[in-house]
């Protein structure tokens, strides 16, 4: 018969995992009482809970959980910090601890139900918390959103569509000299998965993790183009934001812009989420011809004006058809 302490003990951990937003694994081997002290109380801003455990009784817990593809990381001395709270602050806080103690090691872990290893929780700690993360009303919890799901799980599509645009993201970068970023549709914003950085000068910010309203950007307009009337119209009677003078904020008006991105293949913006900044962005396609995702090339507006911007969207447009392509889209022509 097992012990009656050890099998509270898995109960407890099993507990742990399916309650948590994140169990993030780590290693402290060579860390001190003092060290590991030090570790919790910087977790606790959070809400992180850092448990040293026993690897076996672990392993038991997250096998009776659904996750045995953690067994292989229960290996040496193991901690896991139990995340209630911002799992991007959390990873945030691992590393940066990881940095002035470098015999803290982050194995990788569980980010709201799935496995993922130490890349995808060193990716997860680059992105912006605001935005990301979901709180379930009726628990009083919180969630990873789709897009941080995504982004963080190392063997995701979108890391394969990362993967398959980076080096035609980073082409289109050096013809049009504009910073180039791919979007996916996350709810009612988009989330920026990768950029690539063109002009050497003036640039605009880094996106990666942002997310980013629908109807103010290019990309989003993208995805709203694409949509279902049905699907469309539940998005414009959420409302639109003003984010400057120049944002579409009229559904009639919207509609009419949506419908001239249909005809040309391309969207378009002007200083509609940032005074000063201006982008064009095409669809990015699977075989069935579902949009999946969105490249964009942008920068200030003196540079992308009415001059440029149509030499800069026919580059865009055979980038966003070379990802597609790629993504198994046939080539038209």
């Amino acid at each position: 018969m097992p012990n009656a302490s050890k099998v509270a003990e898995v109960e407890a951990i099993k507990g742990y995992l399916n309650d948590s937003v994140a169990a993030l694994l780590t290693e402290y081997r060579g860390l001190k009482v003092k060290d590991l002290g030090e570790l919790r109380d910087s977790l606790r801003g959070s809400s992180t809970e850092y448990r040293v455990l026993k690897n076996t009784l672990t392993g038991i817990a997250a096998s009776e959980a659904g996750y045995q593809e953690l067994l292989p990381l229960l290996d040496g001395p193991t901690a896991v910090a139990f995340v209630h709270g911002d799992p991007v602050q959390a990873a945030k806080d691992l590393a940066e601890f990881a940095r002035t103690h470098p015999a803290l090691v982050v194995k990788g872990g569980v980010l709201d139900g799935r496995v993922v290893d130490a890349d995808s929780v060193r990716q997860l700690a680059t992105l912006e918390s605001r935005g990301l993360i979901e709180q379930n009303s009726e628990r009083g919890r919180y969630r990873l959103g789709y897009g941080v799901v995504q982004l963080a799980a190392g063997a995701t599509k979108m890391d394969d569509l990362v993967m398959l645009s980076r080096p035609v993201c980073t082409q289109l970068a050096e013809t049009v000299q504009e910073t180039v970023n791919v979007a996916v549709h996350d709810g009612q914003a988009v989330i920026s998965i990768d950029q690539v950085l063109g002009s050497p000068t003036i640039t605009t910010v880094n996106w990666v993790g942002q997310r980013t309203p629908m109807h103010a950007t290019a990309a989003g307009k993208v995805f709203l183009a694409d949509m279902a009337p049905e699907q469309l119209d539940a998005f414009l009677d959420e409302g639109l934001d003003s984010y400057t003078p120049y944002t579409i904020a009229s559904p009639d008006l919207l509609k009419q812009e949506l419908a001239l991105v249909r005809k040309r293949g391309y969207a378009c913006t002007r200083d509609e989420h940032e005074v000063g900044l201006s982008a064009v962005g095409a669809p990015i396609r699977t075989l069935d011809g579902h949009v999946i995702a969105a490249v964009t090339a942008s920068g200030p507006t003196f540079r992308i004006n009415d001059e440029t911007l149509p030499g800069i969207a026919d580059h865009v447009l055979a980038a966003a058809g070379e990802i597609s392509q790629r993504h198994g889209y046939p080539r038209r022509g």
